[in-house]
Parts: structure tokens; C-alpha cells; sequence
């Protein structure tokens, strides 16, 4: 049996095996209108062999959520046109599969190409488990790490958006017995009004879901796994492409015009931002939706989730006049940052970038399908929260703790600790209690021998920490407070094993001048900086932890997560500067170093609060070639 899903393949059929094409050829299409519509042929029941030909992994993805997707089967090959490593050394592992007597996959070495898994399993299963296995091959698939979840069930048909989530199936109606141990925490019923049940000790909470795929009293939601700024290259401002979107309710459709009233792209309101529109609008500098709106309250829906998707991507968006319906279904957030003006056309891309990212993060944290649900679960307050990130600050260096403190008890991220590292016998004196007087945040302070190396101070400090997520600050680098927020916000729709920033801002105090150097954010990189890793408790004590090194400590714990089969992501570096003064740096290759790379600089430290408090006043430099304070100048080539 042989299933078609997506759009017309066109050109990428030449990346498919003979054996697909063919079969292109001789299936009926019909084009979808929605995630369900994907297929030329609905299977049902029981299937000795199934093969899928897939359009793209999204288009995978979202037929899982399908009815059709329940077929069993003990056989299946699954090919997908267009596919492209994540990173250069990306291998996939096989996905949790019951019974798998054989898999085999191949898949090219490099540029967007095909990819074919085929698997023998032992006895039939759904077909949807095998995708979800399958997924893992093609990409990272790790769920923020959490001590509590519920198991959540969706009426038949699903919203791919919902499947997505770990832990959540699809099923038809209400179980009979609600005290059985195999009975959902979460029901999401197409109809029927809110109700609850409970024995005592289990709680089982059912809701409705509208016909836009809505759960009642929650916000829009979308999978941020597969909608995202993952990959996004593109200048802002003036210098970067300024589109306009045109919406057309009745006909259920969506197009991206340019300044010339060019067609760049478009797609159905009825589904996610798919393939070609998610990668182009990833290149867009500027989307304006003025004059868009709805008479109709689902066509208001469909409008709010596009502007949604769009902000994801790190598209800046424009909606001065945003309707009064339309605005009632986005984060307030978000909302603001819309309707706000943009930037004066003059103003440095930097102060457009900064847009960019303030935005993509009220997108992301207030309307990720994977954050909303989480927290939405029941009135238990350890099912609302949010993993808990635990803050590494090891020093050895008392005249630094005070800033360094400051800013992580800034930090806006609610589920925070701070792990205070005190390293040496210099900091026996250090008034602890006046540090910490003004700080909310649950607080451990661990004291170490100074004889010990960075490395055993860092396990110490892991030692007495109680987040599922951890994180390391450098007591000298300047941290924005949105930093950890968009750590935990970049771990959830990257899916990997470490997340981080890249150092691109540094501010050199001998010369009191800040520059930037260029690096390519949004993607599986293996370069991030020390001062910015974030990685969850079992991914790092299933790595060996830390090593006891004096020294490249960071670079030692990405090598072991690497030689361990994890994946690195790096973000936006907004928000992080890296602090050079000169003294005590355990990596120090000079100042020449960091000018010779520099893309553009600013006399003094920058002002944006975005990046945090600013720093001690430095020692004045006569430097001729720095321009005044907070005015950018061209760095040297490179």
C-alpha cells in the first residue's frame, strides 16, 4: 500500500528512488485544505506493508496526527523528498519501536536531498508510531525535561499542532472507566462542556475544542518545533526584504507581496507555514499587515495564528491599526510589540535586530503549543511550571560578585536557583547574607578548596542543585535579563541536547570599546560560548558530568556531549556580552584578537537594556579609531 502526502512534488521527484517516482505518477492528487487532507489513499486497519512518500519531515509530521495514521502494519518504508542534516556530522537514531527486527537507512552526505528509513517489526503496529520513531532519525527530538506531566488525549480528528506534544494521543470519545490507570489525565473533546472527576488521588479534567482546533480558555497555539527562527538569515531594517501580506478570508488563502507588488510566496490559512513559505519568510526583513482583518470569528482565528507563525520566524511585524478581535487572540505581549512603531529608518541594525528578538520571544512564550499546554494541565502548581533552570556561578574573584549576582537575580525566567560557587580561600571573607539581601531567588552556597581545579568546583556546584535544567554564568560577562528565557525557549523548538549563544558582542574594558564579530545564529553549531551553555541534569551526567580541568572546561564538556551523540544549537547572541579586562581569563588570545574580527563597534559599553546592567566604569582609553559613545563605526576586515 502506497501513501502520497503533500503538496505536488514537482522537481523533487528526481531526488525520489525509481520505485516512488513511479508511483507520483500514477496516484490521483487532491490538494489539502488542511493537515487531515494530505493523502491520495487512506488506509485502514491492518496493512502487511505501507509505503509513505513524504513531501518534507513537516509533512510527515503533521499526517501522524491523521486518522488514516492509526493503520497497522509490520513493514514500512518511508521516503521523504526534501530533508537536510541538521548538522554536518547529524546521525539520527532510530526512535523507541516495540519489535524491530530490522532498519536501514539511507540518506545523502550532503544539501537537501531524499532520505528512505525502512523497518520489520516483529508485530503490527500504528503506523503513526513509526513515524514518530522515524522522526528521530531526521531530526533532534528532545521534550524539555519535567518531574511531572499528564497523559493527554485528543477526540479524533487531532490538530497536528497538539499530536506534536510528547505525551498526548488520539483516540474517539470518552473512556468508561475514569478511575482506570490507563485513563488520560487530560481529555480535549470536541464538544461537551467542562467537567471533572476525581477518586482522590487522580485528577481527570476534560475540555472542549472548537472548531479551529481552539482549546477553550487557552490561548493560540502553535508547534514551535516545526515553526521557528531555526536557520533564520536575513538583514533588518531598510536594508533587509520589506514584504506585505495579503490575506483573502473567502478563499482561505494567504500571500507575501513585495514593494513592486511581486508574489514572493503563499499559503492556506488552514495550515501551519509550511516548506518554501517558512524558509523564505526566515529571510524577510520586514512583514506588514496593515489593513488585514476578518468579519468572521474564524477567519480572525486563522489571521491571529498566521501573524503568529510569522513573528516565530524572527520576521519583523507591523500592525499599527491591529483589529480589536484579532488582538484579543494574541499575547499582550506580542500585541505590544506589534502595534508598536518600527524603528526610524536611520537607526543602526542593531536597534531593528533587537525587534526582532524581543518579538519572536513574546511569540514563542506566550502561544508554543509545548509551554501553553504544560502550564494549562490542571490547578496542581507543579504541573503549571516550567522546567526549573538551576544557575551556575562559580568564583574565585570577590569583587566580582556582586554584579555577577545582580544580574541573575534580574533574570525574568520564573522557575529559577542560584548555586553560589565560592572558589579558594580568598573568598572566606566574602558578607555572603549582604549579597544575597535583595535577591527573591532560592539560593545554595557551596564553598570549595581553591587547590581544587575549575572542573571539581563546577561538579560541586551541579552536586547541590535541584533544576532539571542547568546553566552556567561567568562572573565578568554581562547577561541581558530575558538571557535564560531565551536559553529555555531555544532548548524547546531546537530539541537539543545543549543550547547556547555565540560571543559575538565583547567588550574590551582596557580600551572601553565594544565590538561584534560575525557569526551565523539560529542553527545545530558546535560553537558556543562558555559563559552561555544550558543543558539539561541527565543529558550532562550521562555525558560524565564535568572533567576536573583547570582549564577549556567548556570545550571538554562539548566534546564528551558530542562523542556522546548530542547536538549542539546556538541562538541569537542578544543579550550576553563577553567581559575582557585582561586578568585571570583562562582563554586569553589577546586584544588584536578580537579587533582583527570585529564587524562593527561602539565607544563604551552598550546602552540597550536588552543586554543587562552595565559594567564598572572602565579606565578611559585614548584609542583614535573608536567613535563616540554608543555610535557605531566599521570594524577592520577580516
Amino acid at each position: 500500500m502506497w501513501v502520497r502526502i503533500g503538496p505536488p512534488f514537482g522537481r523533487i521527484a528526481q531526488r525520489l528512488p525509481r520505485r516512488a517516482r513511479h508511483f507520483l505518477n500514477r496516484t490521483r492528487w487532491t490538494a489539502p485544505d488542511s493537515p487531515q487532507l494530505t493523502l491520495g489513499t487512506r488506509p485502514r486497519g491492518l496493512a502487511e506493508r505501507i509505503r509513505v512518500t513524504a513531501y518534507s519531515p513537516l509533512w510527515l509530521r503533521w499526517y501522524a496526527a491523521d486518522d488514516a495514521a492509526t493503520v497497522r502494519t509490520r513493514r514500512v518504508s518511508i521516503v521523504v523528498g526534501q530533508w537536510q542534516a541538521p548538522s554536518r556530522d547529524w546521525s539520527g537514531r532510530l526512535g523507541p519501536l516495540p519489535g524491530v527486527i530490522s532498519q536501514r537507512t539511507w540518506r545523502p552526505r550532503r544539501g537537501t536531498e531524499s532520505i528512505r528509513v525502512s523497518i520489520r517489526l516483529e508485530e503490527p503496529i500504528e503506523l503513526r508510531r513509526v513515524i514518530a520513531a522515524v522522526d528521530n532519525v531526521m531530526a533532534p527530538n528532545q521534550p524539555l525535561p519535567t518531574p511531572i506531566s499528564s497523559e493527554v488525549r485528543i477526540q479524533s480528528p487531532a490538530a497536528a499542532h497538539l499530536v506534536a506534544q510528547p505525551n498526548v494521543s488520539v483516540a474517539d470519545g470518552v473512556p468508561a472507566d475514569l478511575d482506570s490507570p490507563d485513563t488520560p489525565d487530560l481529555l480535549l473533546l470536541r464538544s461537551g462542556s467542562h467537567k471533572m472527576s476525581t477518586d482522590g488521588t487522580r485528577l481527570h479534567t476534560i475540555r472542549s475544542i472548537d472548531a479551529s482546533d481552539r482549546i477553550a480558555n487557552l490561548p493560540i497555539m502553535i508547534d514551535a518545533t516545526a515553526i521557528n527562527p531555526l536557520g533564520r538569515k536575513a538583514d533588518y531594517g531598510p536594508q533587509g526584504r520589506q514584504m506585505r501580506i495579503e490575506v483573502n478570508v473567502r478563499a482561505n488563502a494567504w500571500a507575501l507581496t513585495s514593494k513592486d507588488a511581486k508574489r514572493r510566496t503563499r499559503g492556506s490559512l488552514s495550515i501551519p507555514l509550511i516548506d518554501a513559505s517558512l524558509i523564505y519568510l526566515r529571510k524577510v526583513g520586514v512583514v506588514d499587515f496593515a489593513g488585514v482583518g476578518s468579519d468572521d470569528p474564524a477567519g480572525s482565528v486563522r489571521i491571529a495564528s498566521l501573524a503568529i507563525q510569522v513573528a516565530m520566524t524572527g520576521a519583523i511585524c507591523t500592525w499599527p491599526a491591529m483589529p480589536a478581535d484579532i488582538s484579543a487572540l494574541i499575547g499582550p505581549e506580542l500585541v505590544g510589540i506589534l502595534t508598536e512603531p518600527l524603528p526610524p529608518d536611520d537607526a543602526e541594525p542593531l536597534v531593528w535586530e533587537l525587534r526582532s528578538v524581543r518579538q519572536r520571544r513574546a511569540a514563542l512564550r506566550e502561544h508554543s503549543a509545548g509551554l501553553v499546554l504544560r502550564q494549562s494541565l490542571g490547578p496542581h502548581a507543579m504541573w503549571q511550571s516550567l522546567p526549573a533552570v538551576s544557575v551556575l556561578l562559580t568564583s574565585r574573584r570577590p569583587s566580582y560578585l556582586a554584579a555577577s549576582i545582580k544580574q541573575i537575580c534580574a533574570q525574568t525566567y520564573p522557575a529559577l536557583e542560584l548555586v553560589l560557587a565560592l572558589h579558594g580561600d580568598q573568598m572566606d571573607g566574602v558578607d555572603v547574607d549582604s549579597l544575597l539581601a535583595e535577591c527573591s531567588l532560592p539560593v545554595h552556597v557551596v564553598r570549595i578548596d581553591g587547590k581544587l581545579p575549575f572542573g571539581d568546583a563546577l561538579a560541586s556546584a551541579t552536586a547541590r542543585s535541584t533544576g532539571s535544567l542547568i546553566t552556567k554564568f561567568d562572573d565578568d560577562d554581562r547577561y541581558g535579563s530575558e538571557h535564560v528565557w531565551d536559553l529555555v525557549l531555544a532548548r524547546h523548538y531546537s530539541q537539543a541536547t545543549m543550547v547556547g549563544k555565540a560571543a559575538d558582542f565583547v567588550y574590551l574594558q582596557d580600551l572601553d570599546t565594544t565590538i561584534r564579530r560575525s557569526s551565523r545564529p539560529e542553527m545545530y553549531n558546535t560553537h558556543l560560548a562558555g559563559g552561555t551553555l544550558l543543558i539539561s541534569r541527565g543529558d550532562l551526567e550521562a555525558a560524565g558530568g564535568w572533567r576536573p580541568v583547570r582549564r577549556s572546561i567548556d570545550v571538554t564538556l562539548i566534546n564528551r556531549i558530542r562523542g556522546a551523540g548530542g547536538v549542539l544549537y546556538r541562538t541569537h547572541p542578544i543579550g550576553y556580552v563577553l567581559h575582557r579586562h585582561g586578568i585571570g581569563h583562562t582563554w586569553d588570545p589577546g586584544t588584536e584578537y578580537f579587533l582583527d574580527r570585529a564587524s562593527a563597534r561602539w565607544r563604551g559599553a552598550l546602552h540597550y537594556p536588552d543586554f543587562g546592567p552595565l559594567p564598572p566604569e572602565p579606565v578611559p582609553s585614548s584609542s583614535s579609531d573608536i567613535s563616540p559613545s554608543g555610535q557605531q563605526t566599521q570594524g577592520r576586515p577580516r
